[in-house]
């Protein structure tokens, strides 16, 4: 009688509950779980690769201590010298700044892909002597920014940023010519309250 009783609730039982999961539910889970990943993977490589680039923007080595040496010479001079009428315009001529180096002026301009920085001594009406400060340069401007009463500057540099050697044969000078990338960043400085300070 105990056997009747144990094999009627056997099959009283739901089939699903013995049976358990089959492997072919495993695989489909698994499919899922890689395709899921895959595009979680992919997202995440895309957002990396934009932090990177924008990471490089800012930290160009050669942008980088082009804008150091223009911040030394505004810490170093007096003031800025603004064509008439432009204040708080985009100007992409000579950037000259008064007073530094013992009364003398620095100048930034533009000359084709270089930028240049020259120095002259006072009394002087052009550089004496002119060096290149950074190549590659597609764009130099600069303004004072609005309300600031020429105490804040703005410069944005754009140059062509290119990659490092790849291989030595012509079609990897070819593949490394084509990854050209043209990059650009603004900095502002601000001079303190004191006027001592960018």
């Amino acid at each position: 009688m105990a056997s009747l009783k144990s094999s009627a609730v056997r099959r009283c039982r739901p089939r699903s509950a013995r049976r358990g999961i089959s492997l072919l539910e495993i695989l489909v889970a698994l499919v899922l779980l890689t395709v899921l990943m895959t595009l979680v993977y992919q997202l995440l490589l895309a957002g990396l690769a934009e932090v990177s680039r924008s990471g490089r923007r800012l930290t160009d080595p050669q942008a980088e201590a082009t804008l150091a040496r223009l911040r030394v010479d505004l810490r170093g001079g007096s003031e800025v010298a603004l064509p008439p009428f432009t204040a708080e315009l985009w100007q992409s001529g000579p950037l000259q700044i008064d007073g530094v180096a013992a009364g003398g002026s620095v100048l930034w301009v533009r000359d084709g892909d270089v930028l240049q920085r020259g120095t002259y001594a006072p009394g002087e009406f052009a550089p004496s002597s002119f060096s290149p400060a950074m190549r590659g340069i597609r764009g130099f401007r600069w303004r004072t920014l609005a309300g600031s009463g020429g105490r804040m500057i703005e410069v944005e540099l754009t140059w062509d940023e290119t990659p490092p050697l790849g291989g030595s044969t012509a079609a990897g000078q070819r593949e490394r010519l084509e990854k050209i990338q043209r990059t650009s960043t603004a900095v502002a400085f601000l001079r303190g309250d004191g006027g001592e300070d960018w």
